[in-house]
Formats: C-alpha cells, sequence, structure tokens
C-alpha cells in the first residue's frame, strides 16, 4: 500500500469514527429533548435533580463529540506527517 492510500484510509477511518459520534450525539439530543419536553413542577423535590440531570446529559454529550472530533484531529496530525 503505498502513501497517499494509507493516508486515505486513515483519514475515512477518522470520517468514520465522527460520522458514529455524531449519531450517537443526535440520539442524545433526542433523548435530551425527550426528557425536557416534559413538564417540571419546580416546587417537587425532584426539580433541582432532574434540570441536574438534564444538565449533566447535554454536557456529556456534547463533550463526547467534541472529544472524538479532538482526538480524531490530533491522531491524524500525528499520523499523516509520519506516513510519508
Amino acid at each position: 500500500m503505498d502513501i497517499s492510500e494509507r493516508m486515505i484510509k486513515r483519514v475515512e477511518e477518522a470520517y468514520r469514527k465522527a460520522k458514529s459520534a455524531e449519531g450517537s450525539f443526535v440520539l442524545a439530543s433526542e433523548l435530551i429533548s425527550i426528557k425536557s419536553s416534559s413538564t417540571i413542577d419546580i416546587f417537587s423535590d425532584r426539580a433541582a435533580s432532574r434540570v441536574v440531570d438534564i444538565a449533566a446529559d447535554s454536557r456529556k454529550a456534547v463533550l463526547d463529540l467534541y472529544t472524538t472530533y479532538q482526538t480524531e484531529a490530533k491522531l491524524l496530525d500525528e499520523e499523516i506527517p509520519s506516513i510519508s
């Protein structure tokens, strides 16, 4: 396998991982939307924990997607020059 084929293969792998992470993000977003669409009684003893739970889920979804992008970009940056 020549250098350009290896580079293309590695970029395609990074692309697949990014698309998978995007799919996970969309799924998490839909679940968060379902959680947040229900009425929260602000006077109940669970109101604060429900809001915190929704915020934590949102933060995790964004962080997971961002981490995947950053990891793949870093790996590509490190690996592509070494391939040539």
